[in-house]
């Protein structure tokens, strides 16, 4: 994997891993939309068509493709595109880790998914998720998903042992597995993938990255920045946007709220506090940003999160 998307997921620690069975008895059209934390679903039996308003057209998936889906999006699976939508809750009653779910009944085919939601103990998932579409595709027949396709045939043989400490056990491997529909969607997307991978190949930048990440109080300029990487201001600002896609401020920005949602979402700190720990001189700089970015100030943010865990 390209050093910088390998960078970044190895500061990413998953906090909890919860996972359900979902069983979609045929006739089915069921629209879910994702919570505030990311969702992996794996096919395991059955086929049908995904449809999302982030799609260009329907995807077909089938049994061993996996969908990495980024928070707030809203997608349907059916049986038939033309049977109208039923909607449910796809923040999906997740209380009860590896519950089985079974929506109709009757003898039709079945649609059988194992459906995982995380919540990272870092920021990184989500700068990750900024070169990703809202849904994307991992087929583990490609080359690249070897690894994946293994993780999840132990995963099905730990289901099937139900053996003492399964569920802690199936957590762990869920972790493992929603790193590696990562890797591989990267693996397989290297065109998409580029502008942002590589960056972090050239010394200089990876080092600002770097240092970027793991001081997000200092009071960054541009200029700062580019002392770091040794080069002029224009040059380096040319070879971060070139690298990233982003501005240095940008991106600086996108890791300052990615930072303030995991403490708005993790702790009890107060906006102000907050500010102060992501390189806002008031709580008023960050509502500012945050609003911008989220469209809705921190302790809105905060309310609508707490409600979806």
């Amino acid at each position: 994997m390209p050093d910088c998307i390998d960078d970044l997921l190895q500061t990413m620690r998953m906090e909890t891993s919860l996972y359900v069975r979902v069983a979609l008895v045929v006739p089915y059209a069921y629209a879910f939309v994702t919570g505030d934390e990311p969702r992996l679903l794996v096919v395991h039996r059955g086929s049908a068509w995904l449809v999302s308003d982030t799609l260009a057209a329907p995807l077909r998936v089938s049994a061993g493709d996996a969908l990495i889906v980024r928070p707030g999006t809203t997608f349907a699976l059916k049986d038939d595109l033309a049977r109208p939508e039923v909607r449910v809750e796809c923040t999906l009653p997740f209380s009860e880790n590896g519950r089985v779910l079974r929506y109709g009944e009757g003898p039709g085919d079945v649609l059988e998914l194992i459906c995982s939601r995380f919540s990272a103990s870092s920021t990184a998932p989500e700068p990750v998720f900024v070169t990703m579409p809202a849904i994307a595709h991992v087929r583990l027949g490609d080359p690249h998903a070897d690894l994946l396709r293994a993780t999840l045939k132990v995963i099905e043989l730990e289901a099937i042992e139900d053996r003492l400490g399964g569920v802690a056990v199936m957590s762990r491997l869920l972790d493992v597995l929603f790193v590696q529909a990562i890797r591989g969607w990267f693996a397989s997307e290297d065109v998409r993938a580029a502008a942002w991978l590589e960056g972090p190949r050239d010394p200089r930048v990876a080092g600002v990255v770097r240092e970027m990440q793991g001081d997000l109080a200092r009071p960054w300029t541009v200029e700062a920045l580019a002392r770091t990487a040794g080069m002029s201001r224009s040059s380096f600002a040319a070879l971060f946007k070139s690298a990233t896609g982003m501005t240095p401020l940008e991106y600086l920005t996108a890791w300052r709220i990615c930072r303030s949602k995991s403490l708005l979402r993790q702790s009890e700190l107060s906006v102000s506090e907050i500010a102060a720990q992501v390189g806002y001189d008031t709580d008023m700089a960050l509502i500012r940003a945050f609003k911008r970015s989220e469209g809705m100030p921190p302790g809105e943010w905060r309310r609508a999160a707490s409600q979806n865990l």
